[in-house]
């Protein structure tokens, strides 16, 4: 069963052997990939970190020999779903179902979104700039960031 946390006065639901449980590995993990980032300047770092954690998880799932099921009853592992294809999608798109009377509607808060979006973005490339000490070149790392979008 799991505890429902509407906010950081409900945090003392967590304070039971569980969750803490359950808490545990993600906070070790994310000391870990701080304690990595300090230590290792690559723009590699975070990615190769947590590829490690994932190979660690899983690697001590096997030699402790618990089965994914087992982990998924525990709560370690999301339930299981059936797999589709990645295709499948496109064949449920279709413009002759689109409600476009609702477009005007939609259309200030999504010119909106996008603005803060990318905003935000070049204050995330700003803070990464100074916390690199390095200058970095917008153009090229927004790109980035509009294309891994």
């Amino acid at each position: 069963e799991s505890e429902s946390v509407e906010g950081i006065l409900q945090w003392h639901l967590f304070l039971n052997p569980k969750s803490l449980a359950l808490i545990a590995p993600g906070l070790i993990s994310g000391i870990f990939m701080y304690l990595a980032l300090l230590r290792f300047r690559s723009a590699f770092t975070l990615p190769i970190s947590m590829i490690s954690l994932l190979g660690v998880f899983f690697c001590a799932m096997v030699l402790l020999g618990v089965p994914l099921s087992s982990a998924r009853d525990l709560g370690w592992l999301p339930e299981s779903s059936d797999e589709v294809p990645l295709t499948e999608a496109w064949g449920l798109f279709d413009l002759k179902s689109v409600d476009w009377k609702v477009l005007p509607r939609v259309l200030p808060t999504f010119l909106a979104m996008f603005l803060v979006v990318g905003f935000s973005s070049c204050l995330d490339v700003a803070a990464i700039e100074m916390e690199i000490g390095k200058p970095l070149e917008y153009n090229k790392e927004l790109k980035v960031v509009g294309m891994s979008n």
